[in-house]
């Protein structure tokens, strides 16, 4: 996804995935994919960031993905449609939307699930 995204908008992407890597149920990994979708999206659309990093982090009790851009940033956030979707699409697996922005700095949005429960073995 990162590729054909990078390809299509002309914009870096770096991807990198830490910790030890394990399967999630078809509904984490449908929620882990539309917060990546929707946080490059912002990313490009909103920040007009030119160079995006994604980490995906297994670590022991949760999943956490990260995206952070090189963007203008801003020092609030407006929660349209897209970012409550991946809010209630998170919390409806117990997890969590943290989102930390400011002028000139660029925008990190971390998406994390608990892997309890989550695991597929």
């Amino acid at each position: 996804m990162t590729d054909e995204f990078s390809k299509h908008t002309g914009t870096r992407v770096h991807f990198q995935i830490q910790g030890e890597e394990r399967g999630l149920t078809q509904h984490g990994k449908l929620t882990i994919v539309r917060c990546l979708q929707e946080a490059l999206t912002n990313a490009k659309r909103h920040g007009e960031g030119t160079a995006i990093t994604v980490i995906l982090a297994f670590h022991y009790e949760e999943l956490a993905l990260e995206v952070h851009d090189n963007g203008h940033g801003a020092e609030a956030i407006h929660t349209g449609f897209g970012l409550k979707t991946m809010k209630e699409r998170l919390e409806m697996l117990q997890g969590k939307l943290e989102i930390t922005s400011s002028s000139g700095s660029g925008t990190k949005v971390v998406c994390s699930i608990p892997i309890k429960g989550e695991v597929v073995s």
